[in-house]
């Protein structure tokens, strides 16, 4: 048997090979003899690993059960930098896993990357291979998770507070895991606030800098700004402020000509222009503030100021402030 789980939610990829090895190590193996990890990147402490190599890899997984019916061979991030030919020596291998054998792929990947793997392709349509794809939430489906862990470490948590952390903190599974249990540690028990966010969580650099151009496609200068101080004040330096402006001006002009050309298009920009549906989310909406026409001269104005800025004509700083007031003058 083989099982890929893959995905790039992480903290529900644990949470699917735990509960996978529990009722591995509870029917079959009690005492971990036949248990088998394998990684292609540095184990998390006390875990018993083998080398990520082909022969190693291959053995473990021919090999035959010691007092037991089954063993369970798991494999961290195989697919992560495999070239297409190792990918087709590992898949005629694997291919031969023995019915005594449990086969677990772990892969912290985009789903898409993996669907289009090689080795997955070779591999998922076998009589006896099963798939779990674990995607990152996003929206409604990420609110309602933050509310629901938030409960079952016995904290109360409101859905705008939790759009509110969800906002600060961006979609990376594990790090509002981390910042959830430190609030609802600090709140014991009470009613999570946004007071209580201000005090404990740092916010993501490209979760602010979402912010901050949400609030320049509002017109909203007094927020803007605090942003930006904030973002200084964080120890943010201004090359790197154009340098994430720049970006968010392309993608904002990208959708923007995209929907000029196929108004029908918003619910597709993620694929269409490959990026992650959080962020093709969140830009959609600020990219309806803005004209096409006033897209194009802030890209230009962008470019100047960009070139005078790495030339020295001009501090990068001011650079970042003339392009500020550039588009919220707009």
């Amino acid at each position: 048997m083989i099982i890929f789980i893959y995905g790039d939610d992480g903290p529900r990829l644990k949470t699917k090979l735990l509960q996978l090895t529990t009722q591995f190590t509870t029917k079959f193996d009690t005492t971990g003899l036949n248990l088998a990890s394998f990684y292609n990147s540095p184990p998390a402490m006390g875990e018993l690993v083998g080398a990520l190599t082909y022969p190693d890899v291959l053995q473990a997984v021919m090999s035959s059960p010691f007092l037991s019916e089954k063993r369970m061979v798991i494999v961290h991030n195989l697919m992560d930098g495999l070239k297409k030919d190792d990918a087709i020596m590992w898949a005629d291998g694997l291919a031969k896993t023995p019915s005594s054998t449990i086969l677990v792929l772990v892969d912290n990947l985009d789903p898409t990357k993996v669907e289009k793997h090689e080795l997955f392709k070779r591999l998922k349509d076998g009589a006896e291979v099963h798939t779990y794809a674990e995607v990152k939430r996003e929206g409604a489906a990420l609110y309602s998770w933050l509310i629901d862990e938030a409960k079952k470490q016995g904290a109360q948590l409101s859905l705008s507070v939790a759009t509110d952390l969800a906002t600060r903190v961006g979609d990376d599974a594990w790090q509002l895991q981390n910042e959830l249990a430190k609030v609802v540690a600090y709140a014991n028990g009470a009613a999570i606030t946004t007071t209580m966010l201000d005090l404990l969580v740092q916010s993501s650099s490209e979760s602010n800098i979402f912010a901050f151009v949400d609030a320049i496609s509002q017109r909203d200068a007094k927020n803007a700004l605090r942003l930006l101080a904030t973002e200084r004040a964080a120890g943010s330096v201004d090359f790197y402020l154009l340098t994430m402006l720049a970006r968010q001006i392309r993608i904002l002009l990208q959708i923007c000509v995209l929907l000029a050309d196929e108004p029908g298009a918003a619910a597709d920009v993620a694929k269409r222009l490959s990026l992650h549906p959080f962020v093709a989310g969140k830009a959609t909406s600020q990219a309806k503030r803005f004209t096409l026409l006033q897209l194009l001269n802030l890209h230009q104005l962008l470019v100047k100021l960009d070139h005078d800025a790495k030339t020295g004509g001009l501090d990068a700083g001011l650079a970042v402030d003339r392009l500020v007031a550039e588009m919220l003058a707009i």
